[in-house]
């Protein structure tokens, strides 16, 4: 799909009802501009979400092509528990309470979701207790952040203590969680601070093409790819960069060869060709 990938349009983003796509608002009006076979996707749409209770609001992505094709994923519903909102004081107040069986009728429903389909039904369900049970958000933290180097100085030191949490805490849990990389790798780390103080954090190796420009030896891509190759990487380059993202949060439950698949096309886009065996 990379590899091949087409001239995109524009990106469309809808919530219509389940089984109840029409060519009317809010479709007509979203896929007009780009004159796409509004019909054709009314039927595709009503087709796929029929297994869905009438009138369920569906996330829709729609990606629009020059060619006027089109191609759309669709998410189902947020987690409710038949209320209109939940506690004020989270932890402290309880406004309704589920069983363990609607958590498992629920992640069955969101296991077919594009984001959840490599999930097992258990990591499902975790999630799911976790948005249930959420305490309330102080602040959501982006920073990047050397393998095993935090210390309480810049970056880390100003940007968590604002919230007045553990630095010391944060920095030996980060520096135990990524020993096993390179000193120095730049590492993404995404902190969630609570405001009764405490925090999670999530840690994403550095990007594919990160990774393929340190094994492929160059500072940059090619200027003209497709047109223009500046080196080449062998498959075995792709499998051990394919193993690393892996770790990944949201790749952890995708297939080796689809994380492959993905990385030949990120090099395919820098000029980079990818061949069985180097010379």
């Amino acid at each position: 799909d990379i590899v091949t990938r087409r001239a995109v349009a524009g990106t469309i983003k809808l919530t219509v009802l389940a089984g109840k796509a029409s060519p009317e608002t809010p479709v007509s009006p979203a896929l007009g501009p780009y004159r796409l076979n509004m019909m054709a996707f009314c039927k595709d749409f009503n087709a796929r979400t029929q297994k869905y209770k009438p009138d369920t609001p569906m996330a829709v992505k729609i990606t629009a092509y020059m060619d006027r094709s089109f191609e759309f994923t669709f998410k189902s519903p947020s987690c409710r528990a038949g209320v209109d909102k939940g506690s004020t004081r989270p932890g402290h107040l309880t406004v309704t309470t589920l069983s363990v069986r609607h958590l498992y009728e629920i992640a069955k429903v969101k296991q077919t979701d594009p984001f959840c389909q490599y999930m097992p039904l258990e990591s499902i369900c975790k999630s799911i207790i976790d948005i249930v049970t959420r305490r309330a958000v102080a602040a959501t933290i982006k920073l990047t952040v050397p393998a095993g180097g935090a210390r309480p100085a810049p970056p880390v030191g100003p940007a968590l203590g604002q919230y007045r949490l553990n630095l010391m805490a944060f920095c030996k849990d980060f520096n135990a969680r990524t020993q096993k990389y390179k000193p120095d790798t730049p590492m993404a780390v995404k902190i969630t601070a609570y405001k009764d103080n405490s925090f999670e954090f999530t840690v994403k190796s550095p990007s594919v093409s990160w990774y393929i420009k340190k094994a492929a030896g160059v500072d940059k891509g090619s200027t003209r790819p497709g047109h223009l190759t500046v080196t080449t990487l062998s498959v075995r380059h792709v499998y051990e960069i394919a193993k690393v993202k892996q770790t990944d949060p949201f790749c952890q439950y995708m297939p080796l060869e689809s994380i492959c698949k993905s990385i030949i096309g990120t090099a395919n886009s820098m000029g980079i060709k990818i061949v069985q065996d180097l010379e």
